[in-house]
């Protein structure tokens, strides 16, 4: 019984695993320079609006992730020019950044973990 679990348990991280590096891959891939906008270090770059519901939910965890990564959030409201620039879709999104350039975007609700994750997996890109 518990080699059913395990086996079913690493089925579930295979699926998980293949669908991330598949989006990851169709992701839309913006020629934006983003030291023009935001610190040299910046790892992470989180839009949100006061009115979402989602981007309520997310706050706690961009909190956590603000404490091992440097993170920027902007409201997508004040700084429309900038969402414009981003071609943010949708609230909240998260731009996962490398050396100033945008690796990959992420439009609704992530967890503190799955960021951390995409984050650490991304660098190695």
């Amino acid at each position: 019984m518990k080699k059913f679990f395990k086996e079913i348990l690493l089925l579930i991280v295979a699926v998980f695993i293949v669908t991330n590096i598949i989006s990851f891959l169709r992701a839309p891939k913006l020629k934006i320079d983003t030291i023009k906008y935001f610190p040299k270090n910046t790892q992470i770059v989180y839009f949100y609006t006061k009115w979402c519901r989602v981007c309520k939910m997310e706050k706690p965890a961009i909190d956590k992730v603000s404490k091992s990564l440097k993170v920027v959030s902007v409201d997508a409201e004040e700084k429309k020019e900038l969402a414009n620039i981003f071609k943010v879709k949708g609230y909240p999104t998260i731009f996962y950044i490398k050396n100033g350039k945008v690796l990959y975007a992420d439009m609704g609700y992530t967890s503190a973990f799955m960021i951390k994750l995409k984050s650490t997996t991304l660098s190695l890109f």
